[in-house]
C-alpha cells in the first residue's frame, strides 16, 4: 500500500457524490503511482463525512460505501466504513441493526412525548397569563387596516400568533416594562405554532402598522 490521501469535503456536497470523487481520486492517483513504480501501488482516500470516516480504493462499491454510511449514521456499526464493505449482510447483522434501530424509535417516540408534554405545559401556563388580560389594543386610526389584515388571515395561526404577542407585551406593558425589553420574550412565548422566519416577521409586520406600541418595536 503506498500511502493515504485525505480528501476535504465541502459544504453543500452529496454523500453520493463525495464517494465518487474520493473513487476518482483513488483510480487517478493509483494509475501516477503504477506508471512512477513500474506496477500497481492502490492507493486509498479517505474523508469525514458527518463524523463518520469513509475509505475507498480503486475499485471500491459506491453503493455499499452508502449502505455502511448509512448504518453508520444510524449507529448500527462503528463510524469507519470502508474500503470493501461486505457484499451481503448476514442475518446477524440484520437483525442487530433491526434491533438498534427499534430502541431508537422507541427512544425518539418518548423524547417527542415529552417534548409534546412540555410545550402543551408551557402553552397553558401562557393562556393563564392572558386569562382575563385585555383584547389586542390597536392604534388609533388603524382599525380599518387591522380589521382587514383579520379578515384576510382570521383562519391563520400568524393572526392568532400576533394577537397572543400583542397582549403578553401589554401585560408586561401594564407592570411597567418596556417593549424594548420584553419583545424577544414575548414573541417566544406566544408561539405555539412553531413561526418560521417569515411568518414571523409577517406577524411583525402587522403590529408594527396596526398595534398601539407598534412603533416601538425593532
Amino acid at each position: 500500500m503506498f500511502g493515504k490521501i485525505t480528501l476535504e469535503v465541502l459544504g453543500g456536497t452529496d454523500i453520493n457524490c463525495a464517494i465518487n470523487e474520493a473513487i476518482a481520486n483513488a483510480r487517478s492517483d493509483t494509475k501516477v503511482v503504477a506508471k512512477s513504480h513500474g506496477g500497481v501501488w492502490p492507493r486509498l482516500v479517505e474523508f469525514n463525512f458527518n463524523n463518520v470516516v469513509v475509505t475507498v480504493a480503486h475499485d471500491s462499491d459506491p453503493d455499499l460505501l452508502y449502505r455502511d454510511w448509512c448504518r453508520a449514521m444510524a449507529g448500527y456499526i462503528d463510524k469507519q466504513v470502508g474500503p470493501h464493505p461486505k457484499p451481503v449482510l448476514s442475518k446477524q447483522e440484520q437483525d442487530n441493526d433491526a434491533c438498534i434501530q427499534a430502541e431508537s424509535d422507541r427512544k425518539r417516540e418518548h423524547e417527542e412525548k415529552v417534548r409534546a408534554s412540555k410545550e402543551r405545559e408551557r402553552c397553558e401556563r401562557v393562556n393563564d397569563r392572558l386569562h382575563g388580560a385585555p383584547d389586542i389594543q390597536i392604534a388609533e386610526g388603524q382599525e380599518e387596516t387591522w380589521r382587514q389584515i383579520t379578515e384576510k388571515n382570521k383562519n391563520c395561526g400568524i393572526l392568532a400568533y400576533a394577537i397572543r404577542w400583542a397582549r403578553l407585551m401589554q401585560v408586561e406593558i401594564a407592570a411597567g416594562k418596556t417593549v424594548k425589553e420584553i419583545q424577544e420574550s414575548a414573541s417566544h412565548n406566544a408561539d405555539f405554532e412553531g413561526m418560521s422566519g417569515a411568518t414571523h416577521n409577517m406577524a411583525l409586520s402587522a403590529l408594527k402598522q396596526c398595534w398601539k406600541y407598534g412603533d416601538q418595536l425593532n
